[in-house]
């Protein structure tokens, strides 16, 4: 099986440090390390990557819909040098499950 950075190395352009670092990413998301992490650790281990790609990145959150009967959705938030925080919203409220926090609706 090809790896990603072996099927894209030989295309012209990619001395770039930050073409390099996005075919090593891409590599981790597609490869077996990330698949086998929990969704802190996926959110936790793509913030570091982003990071040392040089991506200024202070905070970031992946917010999630569920099919669960008393959870509408979760947040999963990151920020570098802090534990990664899991909220959950239940249905029919506007606050999250375990925070103190006000979820904003759109």
């Amino acid at each position: 099986m090809m790896l990603v950075n072996e099927a894209i190395a030989d295309r012209p352009g990619l001395e770039n440090a930050g073409e390099r670092a996005v075919c090593h990413i891409t590599e981790w998301l597609a490869g077996d390390e990330c698949h086998e992490l929990d969704l802190s650790g996926l959110i936790a281990g793509f913030g570091v990557r982003l990071r040392v790609a040089g991506i200024p990145l202070d905070r970031m959150a992946l917010h999630i819909r569920t099919l669960h009967p008393l959870l509408h959705g979760r947040a999963i938030a990151w920020g570098p040098g802090e534990p990664t925080e899991v909220i959950d919203f239940q249905h029919g409220s506007d606050t999250p499950h375990n925070s103190g926090i006000p979820c904003i609706k759109f």
